[in-house]
């Protein structure tokens, strides 16, 4: 900060931000297996004469006094404007979700071979549940294709599952399947007339229900599927929701040039969807968990079968009720399509916790604390994601401010390790001084960025979310830059 004047307006946000940061990762060092379990305590809660308990799997509380035979899982929301109501969360760590666009399901108009592939792809999956869309069963006229897909369905090398659908016509249509064995029953069930969604209400043994809903976005602009939609959520209950299947449109609602969702793209696919997706997460307080573990990374789920054709986009997604968001173990994109019969990669997601033996998240040395460009890493990570969940991502004197921070974010890997931690014979009086030259150019240049006006404007979610988010994506730069460093020098 030696480059900003003493009386300049940004020096004190900046400071007070960094300052946060380091905080934060110096918690996260010494904490870091622990960490997903250290929540707010300032919890809102509407009921009164309660009894708390602590959850030794999550480290949140629990009410447990109307319950004598069970000890459900209760997350409410943080203190807020809005009070999430939700008192009982069903409990999901078991369980793993997927959702995938089929391009047809309908057995009468491919070859057994090629419909048997199809279904083969989609139960190696072996999640618990798997969102199906575009299925176009016309179960109206192919009575004997319906069963034969059902009986493949639950009898299969792969993994066994009973068929839930809504899809009468050769055209869209959706489906929810459920791995046989699991004990969740489906006691109602809300069909869309036009087939774009079927929302079902799952109870399991102890009687706490969820609501889990297969989406198809329409291909035009159709405000009334999201009208439906919300109303058949809503008349299902206060419970927790899980959304997912293919929007046909993209999370994020920025222009073209700032949307991380699109790329080789002359639009946003269907921007006014974008938008009254971005409505429905207010209105039913649900959001993208995908964006919520990784706030700026760029992936795509779709992707033309003419390799020609360049465009990308991100339009499979699951969204889910915000206080479920403290469960999620994984939220992932197939790295390729699973089978040539598709032209979506399939999404997942998991509540699962990971084994101990496995990978660990890797922990943030004392060392890496000490890094000069450290401060540099962690204001470009909360720069960005200010940028991204911003509703009008407006910098003055930057033009395309988010191409401008990726710019600086490459900069910082350009700029290579500190000259002390490169072998002696490679460093010279000039690596020194390129070295520091660097840290001084990307240190100004993200000071154009006026933090006081980013921290002003307006978010597309709710202050926890972001507040949750901003820490995700602080940690995962400097675990992402304390790895690059690593890798540079061997240490």
């Amino acid at each position: 900060m030696k480059n900003l004047p003493e009386n300049s307006n940004l020096r004190k946000p900046i400071l007070g931000i960094l300052t946060i940061c380091i905080i934060v990762l110096r918690i996260a060092s010494t904490t870091t297996e622990n960490s997903s379990q250290n929540y707010k305590d300032d919890y809102a809660l509407d009921t009164a004469k309660t009894t708390w308990t602590t959850d030794p799997l999550r480290g949140t509380r629990a009410l447990k006094n109307k319950w004598p035979h069970t000890k459900p899982h209760v997350i409410l929301s943080y203190s807020s404007k809005r009070t999430i109501t939700h008192k009982m969360v069903f409990d999901v760590r078991k369980l793993k979700f997927s959702a995938i666009n089929c391009n047809s399901l309908n057995m009468s108009s491919a070859t057994k071979p090629a419909q048997t592939r199809k279904i083969y792809a989609i139960v190696k999956m072996k999640s618990d549940i798997i969102f199906l869309s575009d299925i176009r069963l016309s179960t109206s006229t192919q009575n004997t294709g319906l069963s034969r897909l059902t009986n493949d369905f639950a009898t299969n090398p792969y993994c066994s599952y009973r068929l839930l659908y809504n899809s009468t016509m050769n055209k869209r249509g959706v489906g929810i399947l459920i791995k046989n064995g699991i004990s969740l029953t489906d006691i109602t069930k809300i069909s869309d007339l036009e087939e774009n969604f079927l929302a079902s209400l799952l109870q399991d043994p102890t009687g706490n229900k969820i609501i889990i809903v297969s989406i198809y976005g329409p291909n035009t602009q159709n405000p009334t599927f999201f009208r439906n939609l919300r109303t058949a959520i809503r008349s299902l209950g206060d419970f927790p929701v899980i959304i997912g299947g293919d929007w046909n449109a993209t999370f994020s609602a920025l222009p073209i040039n700032l949307n991380i969702d699109c790329l080789n793209m002359a639009d946003v696919p269907n921007m006014r969807h974008s938008t009254l997706i971005n409505d429905l997460c207010r209105e039913l307080s649900v959001t993208d968990p995908y964006r919520y573990l990784w706030p700026g990374k760029i992936d795509f789920t779709y992707q033309p079968r003419n390799t020609l054709r360049k465009n990308r986009s991100r339009i499979d997604f699951f969204l889910i009720s915000e206080t479920l968001l403290e469960l999620v173990q994984e939220s992932t994109i197939d790295p390729v399509i699973s089978s040539k019969c598709f032209d979506h990669k399939a999404v997942h997601l998991s509540f699962v916790k990971k084994s101990r033996t496995g990978a660990k998240v890797p922990a943030i040395s004392n060392r890496i604390l000490n890094d000069q460009m450290l401060p540099n890493v962690i204001r470009q990570a909360v720069i960005e994601t200010q940028l991204i969940h911003a509703a009008n991502p407006v910098v003055p004197n930057i033009n395309d401010p988010l191409t401008a921070i990726g710019r600086l974010r490459q900069r910082i890997r350009d700029a290579g390790p500190h000259p002390d931690l490169l072998p002696a014979e490679e460093v010279t009086q000039d690596t020194y001084e390129n070295y520091e030259r660097s840290v001084t150019d990307i240190n100004r240049d993200l000071n154009m960025f006026d933090t006081r006006l980013l921290e002003n404007l307006e978010k597309t979610c709710n202050p926890d979310v972001f507040y949750d988010t901003l820490l995700n994506n602080i940690r995962n730069e400097a675990t992402s830059y304390q790895y690059f460093i690593s890798k540079k020098t061997g240490k």
